[in-house]
């Protein structure tokens, strides 16, 4: 006899709002569900004169959660958006960085799908779902206009060498940001590593 599976979740809570779009057709019903929210994190890497830089910000002090701390770019991802596109979109928000105008010095992005989701009920409060994504470039310069611009979300954009954020303290950081850097680079690295290994069986067998 097979013994029925037990689970710990709780079910989403469904509302239904009438809402008047005063065209005199009377209240239309909406349904809307609370579920869990995921969020799309862009780890942005750039590799000048071999160091590792990645885009950073400083949260402005009027957002909700973790207001006035040192992260990435990360944000929900909207309807009709794809988790990657999401993470593109709030790169630019948030810093005015176009991924897309440095695609030719992409030297690795995990064909643009997350390295790392976080799915865990219990890392945070909130209960988000987080897609971490990685874009590595390699240019002679870092695109230094956009610690120069302003938005609501971000109160100030700074490209930090990673051995600077390594070497920071952790509290400063939101949504364990820094750990997540930190990964990113070494799932890059072990990258590299694979695809070293993988080349020298072909060469081998030439």
């Amino acid at each position: 006899m097979t013994i029925k599976p037990t689970f710990d979740n709780k079910p989403n809570k469904n509302i239904r709002i009438g809402i008047n779009n005063g065209d005199g057709n009377g209240m239309v019903i909406e349904n809307y569900w609370i579920s869990r929210a995921p969020a799309a994190v862009g780890i942005i890497f750039f590799i000048v004169d071999d160091v590792p830089y990645v885009l950073t910000i400083v949260r402005a002090k009027r957002m909700m959660y973790e207001g006035g701390k040192r992260a990435v770019p990360s944000g929900f991802i909207d309807w009709c958006e794809s988790g990657y596109d999401a993470m593109r979109r709030e790169v630019y928000e948030e810093t005015s960085l176009n991924l897309l105008d440095y695609n030719k010095c992409c030297i690795f992005g995990n064909n643009n799908e997350p390295f790392y989701v976080q799915s865990d009920p219990k890392s945070s409060e909130l209960q988000n779902i987080s897609l971490s994504y990685i874009k590595v470039y390699k240019e002679r310069k870092l695109p230094m206009h956009v610690e120069n611009y302003k938005s609501g979300e971000s109160h100030s954009i700074k490209w930090m060498p990673l051995s600077e954020v390594e070497h920071m303290p952790k509290e400063v950081w939101a949504f364990n940001n820094q750990q997540r850097i930190s990964d990113a680079w070494n799932f890059y690295q072990k990258q590299i590593q694979i695809d070293n290994a993988l080349e020298y069986l072909r060469e081998s067998y030439i």
